[in-house]
């Protein structure tokens, strides 16, 4: 018998102490989730845009969303995680990819500084234009997760450097920058002859 008691003892125990740390967490995060809420007697279990960036008017809000705008272009990690989520948010609901129509929208954006994105043509190419030009003539399907990520990893070797010396048939890239890129190397081989 007084094996069990031992045994129901320590339980209890150890139930009471789980408990009481588990109040305090609880107690901690509904501290933190309070300074967040943007109307405790209202809408008590909501927090807004207002509550998450501190920004209670729409001036305050503008300014907010420009101060990121001018961000993303200088800071190259903030822009890949933008661009990146950017493919999760604009896929049509159940699809696993871009429309090709919403994928160049979202280039566009990107890689122009009109809209607060990177500038993706240089002084000699044009390239986001000849790159949709391509996808839209050419390739003509879906833009799948690889395919969109690495299309910003090609626009920054491309802006490093054009030559292609960089390039390698057997690198790993999606077979639409492949054939892109066999298609322009073959222009400027024609060009240069």
């Amino acid at each position: 018998m007084l094996p069990l008691l031992t045994e129901i003892s320590f339980h209890r125990y150890y139930q009471k102490s789980a408990d009481s740390g588990s109040n305090n967490a609880v107690a901690e995060l509904n501290k933190l989730f309070d300074s967040y809420r943007d109307d405790p007697v209202g809408n008590p279990d909501v927090i807004g845009i207002e509550g998450a960036v501190s920004c209670d008017t729409i001036s305050k809000q503008a300014s907010y969303a420009s101060m990121l705008r001018a961000r993303i272009p200088n800071e190259p990690d903030l822009f890949r995680r933008v661009y990146r989520y950017t493919f999760i948010i604009c896929r049509l609901a159940g699809q696993r990819n871009l429309t090709l129509d919403i994928a160049t929208e979202q280039w566009r954006l990107f890689f122009t500084t009109t809209n607060g994105g990177i500038n993706w043509n240089t002084r000699s190419t044009p390239w986001l234009d000849w790159w949709i030009e391509f996808v839209e003539e050419s390739w003509k399907r879906p833009v799948n997760k690889d395919l969109w990520e690495q299309v910003e990893v090609f626009m920054r070797k491309t802006k490093e450097d054009e030559t292609f010396d960089w390039w390698s048939e057997d690198g790993a890239w999606p077979g639409a920058i492949d054939e892109f890129v066999g298609l322009f190397l073959l222009i400027a081989c024609y060009l240069c002859v």
